[in-house]
């Protein structure tokens, strides 16, 4: 009896594991997602930090712009990708999706490609320009090879995304990603030049490629319908003009950075966003799983469990985000001169605006996840259009010195930082406004309390590092972002936001006992 007993325990357990939409198994699956996700950026932060070391600014902001510029045509899939990612959730026939996203993906990229060079063929032949090096048009090339292989790996992410199997979903990435650290390494300490680093991008690219290819072999895929063609259509379409011009906008800074300045200053805003990456992989964390799984509640018409998770994922988000903004703004100067080099630190102030950004960004996704997980597609696509159209605006407004003969700011990269920050702020305040309309979902005051916190724990911070503590080498680094978080905790602690309750759910999603059991369930299947 008592074997049963124990029996039917262990089975319970291993049901709750594999169940993908209970609370449980949410926190545990973002949970994953975070620690690959932030075991990637460090990974890629290693090797781009012997980059920034041993190459400067220039090189980097060369990379940057080669991304930033071939990002406009190929980053894109025309909301195609999160169609594909609902059908699946919603449970439409998996082979048949996985063959409808597959000739879309591949057309899409096709297209891309395309107008890429013909847009080369313009700026070079038809108008008779060039480049502020020769050699950007190569690392351009490049890069564009790196954009092409990460876009039809896209197919297995969507899809793992879809059944909400977070392992599968990462692995690509990760492989690829630890693979491209000890080359990026190498080129930098071996000067090998700009061209290669790129090609450490490809490696990458070609990498996850092959994984995905693996990932996917036990899968079938079904020549597409035209009702199935249709039922992805109706869903991107209206998001794919918000998702061609946020596109634009995401890629966009770098562009008009190089284009009114130099490499140089792209280097500077590119170092900076690649430090900054850490809190965005916190919040890019949760989206995942969270897109799916409202989608999956929506379709239960289970509105009270809806708002519980964007309740639960905003107050989460916030609660971590929020002393990791605080620290990287106080110590926005020794974290570059320690991460990157004292070549970068004009990039002080670019710093602070963009763990600004992060912040917002964080707040932002719950709501933006949440009206498309709905079905509300075509209102998601209207703000972030705006928003998006907004960002451009401001970048033409804060980066040059003039545009037509007008004087502008000129503020470079500070300009670019500025103008990010200032349209997702708008962007947060309409997303609210739209999540409270549409199903009266409030945001929690408890998340004052995380800013006061956080206030509380910079203002000791600065105290301390300002008058008796000077940070210049990694570990004073690592020990004084251990009191920040004890003193930020202590903090939420004394407002009675941090409780045993909060203690023992992040105890029991980091259990690494659960986790490599969930992972062996997820990967046999």
């Amino acid at each position: 009896m008592e074997n049963m007993v124990k029996a039917k325990t262990q089975d319970d357990q291993s049901a709750r594991l594999k169940s993908p939409d209970s609370i449980e198994s949410i926190g545990r699956k973002t949970t994953l997602i975070f620690i690959i996700k932030m075991s990637l950026t460090v990974a890629s932060f290693v090797g781009f930090f012997f980059v920034a070391r041993f190459m400067g600014p220039e090189p980097v902001g060369i990379i940057g712009f080669a991304l930033g510029f071939v990002g406009i045509f190929m980053a894109s899939d025309y909301g195609f990708g999160m169609a594909h990612n609902k059908r699946i959730s919603e449970g439409l026939d998996l082979k048949e999706c996985l063959g409808a996203y597959t000739l879309i993906k591949c057309t899409i990229t096709s297209i891309g490609v395309a107008l890429l060079l013909l847009c080369l063929f313009f700026w070079e032949d038809m108008l008779g320009h060039g480049y502020q090096d020769p050699i950007q048009k190569q690392v351009i090339l490049v890069i564009l090879a790196y954009y092409v292989l990460f876009s039809i790996s896209d197919i297995s992410t969507q899809t793992f995304g879809g059944l909400r199997q977070s392992a599968k979903q990462q692995a690509p990435e990760f492989i690829g990603t630890i693979a491209r650290m000890p080359m990026m390494i190498f080129v930098a300490v071996a000067a090998l030049g700009v061209v290669v680093l790129a090609m450490s991008y490809v490696l990458t690219g070609a990498i996850m490629f092959v994984a995905s290819l693996f990932l996917l072999r036990k899968y079938r895929f079904k020549r597409p319908s035209k009702k199935i063609l249709k039922s992805f259509t109706l869903f991107a379409a209206p998001i794919a003009t918000m998702s061609i011009v946020q596109t634009v906008s995401v890629n966009l800074d770098k562009v008009i950075i190089q284009y009114f300045w130099d490499s140089t200053e792209v280097g500077y805003f590119f170092g900076i966003q690649r430090l900054t990456l850490l809190m965005l992989v916190i919040s890019g964390s949760l989206v995942p799983i969270f897109f799916s799984s409202i989608s999956y509640y929506h379709t239960k018409k289970a509105k009270r469990t809806i708002k519980r998770l964007v309740a639960m994922a905003e107050r989460y988000l916030s609660m971590i985000v929020t002393p990791i903004v605080v620290i990287f703004i106080v110590l926005a100067a020794p974290i570059i001169f320690i991460l990157l080099s004292s070549s970068f630190l004009p990039g002080v102030r670019i710093m602070i605006w963009l763990s600004f950004y992060c912040l917002l960004v964080s707040l932002t996704q719950p709501q933006a996840y949440f009206l498309a997980g709905c079905d509300k597609p075509t209102l998601v696509a209207k703000i972030a259009f705006i928003l998006s159209s907004l960002n451009i605006v401001f970048l033409l407004i804060f980066v040059p010195k003039s545009l037509f003969g007008v004087p502008l700011f000129g503020y470079g990269a500070l300009g670019a930082a500025m103008a990010t920050t200032i349209s997702t702020f708008v962007g947060l305040v309409v997303l609210k406004y739209y999540s409270k309309k549409v199903a009266g979902i409030r945001s929690s005051g408890r998340i004052i309390k995380h800013w006061i916190a956080g206030a509380l724990m910079g203002i000791t911070l600065y105290l301390i590092t300002e008058n008796f503590w000077t940070i210049s080498r990694f570990y004073d680094l690592m020990f004084a972002t251990i009191f920040a978080l004890a003193c930020y905790l202590g903090f939420l602690a004394l407002m009675k936001e941090f409780r045993k309750k909060e203690l023992l759910y992040f105890i029991d999603i980091l259990n690494l006992r659960k986790m490599a059991k969930y992972i062996g369930l997820e990967l046999r299947e």
